[in-house]
C-alpha cells in the first residue's frame, strides 16, 4: 500500500504546516482530522504518550485513513 495521504490528529495549525512542509516533497497529503469533522477523543490516560495515542486511534475510526500524531512531552 502506497501512502497518498496523512491525517494529522491535531488541531494545531503550526504542526499541521510543519507536517505538510516535511511531507511534501514526498508526495504525501497532509489533512487536518478536522477537515472529516472527526470529534474530540477522551484523554484519560495518565501520560501525554499514551492520550496521544487514543487521539490517533479515534481520528483513524472516524476517517479510515492512517494517521499521526506529534508528541512533545513538557519539560
Amino acid at each position: 500500500m502506497e501512502l497518498r495521504k496523512l491525517v494529522i490528529a491535531t488541531g494545531n495549525i503550526k504542526k499541521l504546516k510543519e507536517f505538510e512542509r516535511l511531507l511534501a516533497p514526498l508526495g504525501i497529503e497532509v489533512i487536518a482530522q478536522s477537515a472529516f469533522n472527526v470529534p474530540e477523543a477522551p484523554e484519560p490516560h495518565c501520560t501525554f504518550i499514551e492520550n496521544a495515542l487514543a487521539k490517533a486511534r479515534n481520528a483513524a475510526q472516524h476517517t479510515g485513513l492512517p494517521v499521526c500524531v506529534l508528541v512533545i512531552e513538557p519539560g
